[in-house]
């Protein structure tokens, strides 16, 4: 009897282990709540899930839930596919999901991720947590990895040979070798503390982006199928792109440099090159660009006659103090619909246009020509006198006496532009002023072109164009030139004239007209 009652003991003892050992812990509720939700358990929440119910399944996503325990992920042991992102997870244990192919832990607080058991896994997303070091010895078929916004002070991926999607914004990172990975199509690495980056061993880049490091050189000459790339805050003095002529978008705003060459990017669409240092920038070859912002740069000179400015959806020319002309397709629609721009620029279509807005913008004195026994040079508002142009020979000083006949420059340059003006003194003892300029515009403020003649020795004046064509011929004591040719008003342009003294001596120059 007493041997049949230990018997009966015994089995019940043995029953209800075994009733246990069917059933996994799940002690988060909202885990729980989940899995009962999908099916695998029935209410009411007691902790547990029969294991039965769970050992089978594949894929599971618990995102979004509030989880705090992911305690019972152990008995997934034929999970493949695993989603627990955007939880309140802060420890992550898959060592018995050996099965897994891709796991989602992104936006959670995990201080701690061990992949050493999961050969099998192919896309690892464990972006936003707290992970300091991360071991990727095991994953030899990973093939996308996203580990953005943790605490990475390294990252080792020598062994993830065929790896082609990496993301590791944000991180503490010094050095990053992926000279492994030929097969990298897309590589962003911005936010870290990156000084140097090779990539020269993948030639299969499409989406490259290092912004917010200090990088201050980059190769890309093997980078030829590059689309996409974005540069930002770095430290770099030069950027060739001569063989990524398939180039979208490149962004390489805030660095150092100071000439930007894309004559071959015919595939260019989107430009970001504001904060540098570039004084000239030619897209006039780009002809699918519709977003330029070069702001913030030393413009001084900038041509958009793409043939493309009406798809033009952002254009930023600001903060470039000396810009003065912007080379257009249609002055008056880039007037009307680009307005970003500094209060000196000026759409232009040419460059005598360009030109006329370089002169009005820097400033320069203009003094008449003069016939007189001696001249004194007068002092200058704008430029300095020299013997020759542009800033050529000796330079004079004002007040210097002039005793002999010859050809005074006034030259004027800035860090973009250059001015210059000219006049002529003739050492005689006759007085005869010759005009620079005159401005027949009707406000009575050198309407004419009228040589003053003081001494009466003007014997005839002519008047031709650049081409030698006689324009107007003026008798002694005239009234002047009014600007016109056959009762049409000429154009602004430089004409030339030829007066004859009553000695039969002549005198040459040329003088502006100016509307």
């Amino acid at each position: 009897m007493r041997n049949n009652l230990y018997f009966f003991s015994f089995f019940l003892l043995l029953i209800n282990f075994i009733g246990v050992a069917q059933n996994t812990f799940v002690p988060d509720d909202n885990f729980e709540q989940a899995l009962i939700n999908l099916g695998y358990d029935v209410a009411p929440l007691d902790n547990f899930v029969p294991t039965a119910n769970i050992n089978t399944v594949r894929e599971l996503d618990v995102s979004l839930l509030n989880i705090n325990d992911l305690t019972g992920i152990e008995d997934f042991t034929a999970l493949e596919v695993l989603d627990c992102s955007e939880n309140d997870l802060t420890a992550l244990n898959i060592s018995n999901n050996t099965n897994l192919i891709q796991l989602f832990c992104a936006f959670n607080g995990i201080t701690a991720l061990n992949v050493s058991f999961n050969p099998r896994l192919r896309i690892l997303w464990c972006n936003f947590n707290k992970i300091p070091t991360l071991d990727l010895s095991n994953n030899p078929n990973l093939l996308s990895l996203i580990c953005n916004n943790n605490l990475l002070l390294e990252l080792n991926v020598s062994n993830n040979t065929s790896l082609n999607t990496l993301f590791c914004i944000g991180n503490q990172l010094s050095n990053i070798d992926v000279s492994s990975n030929t097969e990298l199509q897309i590589f962003h690495c911005g936010n870290n503390d990156l000084n140097t980056l090779d990539v020269t061993n993948n030639p299969l880049l499409l989406d490259f982006n290092f912004e917010y490091n200090n990088i201050e050189t980059i190769d890309l000459s093997f980078n030829r199928n590059l689309r996409w790339l974005y540069c930002l805050s770095n430290n770099l003095n030069a950027l060739n792109l001569t063989n990524t002529t398939g180039l979208q978008v490149l962004s390489c705003g805030e660095n150092q440099l100071s000439e930007l060459n894309l004559s071959v990017n015919n595939n260019l669409e989107e430009l970001y090159c504001q904060g540098n240092f570039i004084e000239a920038l030619d897209v006039s070859n780009n002809s699918l660009l519709n977003i330029l912002d070069c702001s913030n740069n030393k413009l001084c000179q900038l041509y958009v006659n793409n043939s493309n400015n009406t798809n033009m959806q952002l254009f930023d020319a600001t903060l470039n103090g000396e810009l003065v002309c912007v080379f257009v397709d249609d002055v008056l629609y880039s007037t009307t619909n680009w307005t970003n721009i500094d209060t000196q620029s000026r759409f232009v279509a040419s460059r005598d246009e360009c030109a006329t807005v370089v002169n009005d913008f820097l400033e320069i004195d203009v003094l008449d020509d003069v016939v007189a026994p001696s001249y004194t040079l007068p002092i200058l508002s704008f430029g300095n006198y020299f013997t020759q142009a542009f800033g050529a020979g000796v330079q004079l000083n004002a007040g210097t006496n002039i005793t002999t006949s010859q050809t005074i420059y006034i030259y004027i340059k800035n860090s973009c532009y250059e001015n210059q003006s000219s006049f002529n003194v003739f050492i005689s003892d006759n007085g005869v002023f010759i005009p620079k300029f005159f401005t027949p515009n009707n406000d009575g403020k050198r309407d004419f072109w009228q040589v003053r003649d003081t001494n009466n020795i003007v014997n005839t004046i002519s008047i031709y164009d650049r081409f030698g064509k006689l324009i107007k011929y003026l008798p002694r004591n005239s009234q002047g030139w009014d600007g016109t040719f056959n009762g049409q008003r000429l154009p602004n342009d430089s004409y030339w004239y030829e007066i004859t003294l009553n000695n039969r001596e002549i005198l040459r120059g040329y003088f502006a007209l100016k509307r």
